[in-house]
């Protein structure tokens, strides 16, 4: 089926994120969640319900459950957001003041405020509708996003990348890697895959298959991720001007005897090099002839491949 998406970039120029809007339309689509799930501003006490429940009721419940509690005083110091599942009540809980500390801007250096922040909502609805699995809520938010955006969006293929700059330099042992998945989503969205018209139930069955049938395995995941922990934690280092980590990191690779885990460093070096990534607000982006040489040996791999992906499987 040839896509509808549209091909332009033309929606992301000026979008602005408003919480109330985007909390209303998917109550608005999804009635049925209006006394289930519930959304919190990370800043914010009030708390938005979409039903008739009492909201005193919901948030005394909230606050007996101590693990929602700590989530969120984490989130308030590292800036993330989250998705909580206690008794009843599900809870979203966003952030809308600012980047994570210490993480990539997910949407890659150029995003703006706004096209992260819709991104990470869109990310937690994923997890509330299609499930846990870190690769279903990007899976659901890249599909957004380009419901949004057009299939085109430079942002689309910024995910992937970060993702695989999280894998080796995120202290999470490769929880959040989903790139697989995201890769391989854009490849058949770019190929013809028809996403335009998907409503969020929709959504979130393509989700869940894209992420059931490409994630790599979770045992291959850990493992590589154990085996970098010489770099997990540490791009806030690069991003504050610490190169030989960097260059550390590219020796790594290149002489990794894991498939899996040189092929996925390469992802992320061309990030890292193509200043696709921002962390602590710095873009990571070393100059000079050293680097500019590495960069040109990465070059022929940053076009996206038009070729056949291997394993592929009807969506």
């Amino acid at each position: 089926m040839a896509s509808s998406v549209a091909s332009d970039f033309k929606n992301a120029v000026g979008y602005h994120f408003d919480y109330q809007v985007e909390v209303a339309s998917f109550y608005k689509e999804r009635p049925d969640l209006k006394d289930q799930l519930y959304f919190l501003r990370l800043h914010d006490p009030r708390l938005v319900r979409g039903g008739q429940k009492d909201g005193s009721i919901i948030r005394a419940t909230l606050r007996e459950n101590h693990s929602f509690l700590a989530e969120v005083e984490k989130g308030k110091k590292e800036g993330s957001s989250f998705f909580d599942r206690y008794q009843l009540y599900n809870c979203i809980v966003v952030n809308t003041r600012g980047d994570r500390q210490g993480l990539p801007r997910l949407m890659g250096a150029e995003a703006t405020r706004g096209i992260e922040a819709v991104y990470i909502f869109d990310h937690e609805i994923g997890h509330a509708i299609g499930g846990v699995e870190e690769s279903v809520a990007d899976a659901f938010a890249l599909i957004r996003h380009v419901q949004r955006f057009g299939a085109e969006s430079k942002h689309a293929d910024s995910i992937v990348g970060t993702r695989a700059v999280e894998l080796f330099f995120r202290d999470d042992n490769g929880l959040h890697f989903t790139s697989p998945v995201t890769k391989r989503l854009l490849y058949d969205i770019r190929g013809g895959l028809d996403v335009a018209g998907l409503n969020l139930i929709e959504t979130s069955k393509m989700a869940v298959h894209y992420a059931k049938e490409y994630a790599l395995n979770v045992e291959t995941v850990a493992d590589i991720a154990t085996d970098a922990k010489a770099f997990s934690g540490k791009l806030a280092d690069l991003a504050h001007g610490d190169h030989a980590k960097l260059k550390e990191f590219a020796e790594y690779i290149e002489n990794c005897d894991v498939a899996a885990a040189r092929e996925w460093g390469h992802v992320a070096l061309r990030s890292l090099l193509a200043g696709d990534i921002l962390c602590d607000n710095r873009r990571i982006k070393p100059e000079g002839a050293e680097w500019d040489k590495l960069r040109s040996g990465l070059n022929p791999h940053l076009a996206p491949q038009r070729k056949e992906m291997p394993g592929r499987r009807a969506a």
